[in-house]
């Protein structure tokens, strides 16, 4: 009676861990097809944002706006004076 007990749970038992691997496997194979969707999304939108940035390229309703830095003014260094030149 006692053996046949442990037979019986032990059986349960095993039914319940194939029951859980299956399960496991299930669960990632779709976090797998999760990932690949989330790498998707973002690669486009990084690709939209990137192509927007390099183009300047607004989307219809959008207001672009340019922040445009003055080039450097190149001050040219004042010539010596002659008595400069001759006590240098």
């Amino acid at each position: 009676m006692i053996l046949t007990s442990s037979l019986s749970k032990r059986r349960g038992l095993v039914d319940q861990v194939q029951i859980l691997e299956r399960e496991t496997e299930r669960m990632n194979r779709e976090n797998e097809r999760l990932n690949q969707l989330v790498e998707g999304v973002q690669s486009d939108v990084l690709k939209e944002l990137e192509v927007r940035k390099k183009l300047n390229y607004a989307k219809p309703g959008e207001v672009l706006v340019l922040f445009v830095s003055p080039s450097p003014v190149v001050t040219p260094s004042p010539e010596p004076s002659w008595w400069q030149r001759i006590f240098k």
